[in-house]
C-alpha cells in the first residue's frame, strides 16, 4: 500500500470542509499557550531556582542543562528531589508548579479584581459572576487576541454554532487556559440583553479515565494532569495536579506501562476520528509511538477492505492533520513532510500563527 505525501497549504480552498463532515479530535499541546504561560525550559529554570534556592539566568542554566545533557524532565526530577529530602511536604512540588506556571499571566493582570477572577475562572469558569466574566473576556480579546489559544476559542464557539465541534479535546498542557476561555466566551456570547443567564456548557474538563461527562458536552481530557490556582483562600482546586507528567519518574512510568489512560484515550480516537494537532512539536516519543502503532492498524484495516488485485496497489492518504509554521528552507519542508508518513501525519502548512483561525475556518467550512 502506497503512502501519500498529501501536505497542503492551510488556506488552500480545495481542502474547505476536509474535516466538516467527519469525526474530529482536537489534539492540543504547550504551543497554544505560548506567551501566556512559561515555556517548559522557562518553567523549569524557574522551578529549579525556587527548589534550590538559586537565581540562575537563563545563560547560567543553559550551561548546567548543556553540561548535564539531561531532559527538562530529569532537572525538574532533580528540583522534586531536592524539595523532598529537605522536607517540604508532599504537595510543596505542585505548588511551585502552579507558582510559576500562572505567575507571568497574574502579573499582567494588574488588579486585585483581575487576579481573582482568573484564579476562580481557571478552576471553575462557571463560578464567576457578570463583572468578572466580561473583564476577563475584554482582556484576553485586547492582550492576547492573535495568540492561537483566543483564536482556538473563537473557532470552537462557531463551531458549536453549526455543529461542527470536535468530538473531544486530548489536552496535553498543565494549564486550564482553553477550557476557561471557550467557556466565558461562550457565557458571554449568549448575554447580550440585560438579564445574566448561564448556556448550557459547551465543554467539561475531563483529569480521570473514570470520570465521564454529559451527552452533547465535548470532553476536553488532561491526560497529562492539569493544574488550577488555589486562589487567595488557598481552596481546593479542581485540578489533577497528583497527575501530572512533568518528571522523570512520571515519564518512566507511562513508558513502562501499556495501558495508561493517556494511551488508551490517544489509541481509541486515533483509531475512531481525525486528528487535528495543534502546538505539538510531534518530538515526545510517547505521542508518536501511539501514533504509528494507529497508523498500522489502520493500514491493516484498509488492505482487509480493499484486497490487492493484480497489478494494484491502492494509495491512502495520512489521516491526521499537524498544524505548522511552513520553514523557508525547501529541503527542509520536504523532509519533515516525509517523516511523518510512518506516523500517519501530514502538515498543514500555515504562513504564521496569526492563520490558524483563517486556516480552521476552512477546514471546517465555517
Amino acid at each position: 500500500m502506497e503512502l501519500l505525501n498529501k501536505s497542503f497549504d492551510g488556506k488552500n480552498p480545495n481542502y474547505k470542509g476536509h474535516l466538516a463532515s467527519s469525526s474530529w479530535t482536537l489534539c492540543v499541546g504547550a504551543g497554544i499557550s505560548f506567551s501566556l504561560v512559561p515555556t517548559w525550559y522557562d518553567l523549569t529554570r524557574n522551578v529549579v531556582n525556587d527548589a534550590f534556592g538559586w537565581n540562575c539566568t537563563s545563560s547560567e542554566f543553559d550551561n548546567i542543562a548543556d553540561a548535564t545533557k539531561w531532559s527538562l524532565d530529569s532537572l525538574l526530577q532533580g528540583a522534586s528531589n531536592q524539595l523532598e529530602i529537605t522536607g517540604s511536604g508532599k504537595d510543596a512540588f505542585y505548588d511551585l508548579l502552579e507558582k510559576h506556571l500562572y505567575s507571568d499571566l497574574m502579573n499582567q493582570m494588574g488588579s486585585s479584581f483581575l487576579k481573582n477572577a482568573l484564579a476562580k475562572g481557571l478552576s471553575k469558569p462557571r463560578n464567576l459572576n457578570k463583572d468578572e466574566t466580561l473583564a476577563l473576556v475584554d482582556f484576553f480579546d485586547t492582550n492576547y487576541s492573535d495568540s492561537t489559544l483566543n483564536q482556538l476559542a473563537e473557532v470552537l464557539s462557531k463551531a458549536h454554532d453549526k455543529d461542527r465541534l470536535p468530538l473531544s479535546i486530548i489536552n496535553f498542557n498543565a494549564d486550564t487556559l482553553l477550557h476557561m476561555l471557550v467557556e466565558i466566551k461562550h457565557i458571554a456570547r449568549n448575554n447580550n440583553g440585560g438579564s445574566w443567564n448561564q448556556p448550557a456548557a459547551q465543554f467539561v474538563k475531563s483529569f480521570r479515565g473514570v470520570e465521564t461527562s454529559s451527552r452533547n458536552v465535548v470532553p476536553i481530557h488532561h491526560c497529562h494532569g492539569a493544574i488550577s490556582p488555589k486562589g487567595s483562600k488557598g481552596k481546593k482546586t479542581n485540578d489533577s495536579r497528583q497527575n501530572l507528567v512533568f518528571r522523570e519518574s512520571e515519564y518512566l512510568e507511562i513508558a513502562g506501562n501499556a495501558s495508561t489512560w493517556a494511551q488508551t484515550l490517544c489509541l481509541y480516537h486515533a483509531q475512531n476520528s481525525k486528528f487535528l494537532i495543534i502546538g505539538h512539536s510531534l518530538s515526545d516519543p510517547n505521542i508518536r509511538k501511539w501514533l504509528a502503532w494507529s497508523h498500522q492498524n489502520n493500514l491493516k484495516e484498509l488492505s482487509q477492505l480493499m484486497p490487492n488485485q493484480t497489478g494494484s496497489n491502492p494509495a491512502v492518504s495520512p489521516r491526521h492533520i499537524w498544524i505548522h509554521l511552513k520553514p523557508s528552507d525547501p529541503k527542509q519542508q520536504e523532509l519533515m513532510e516525509i517523516s511523518l508518513l510512518h506516523i500517519g501525519v501530514r502538515i498543514c502548512w500555515i504562513n504564521t500563527w496569526t492563520d490558524v483561525e483563517s486556516t480552521l475556518n476552512n477546514l471546517l467550512a465555517l
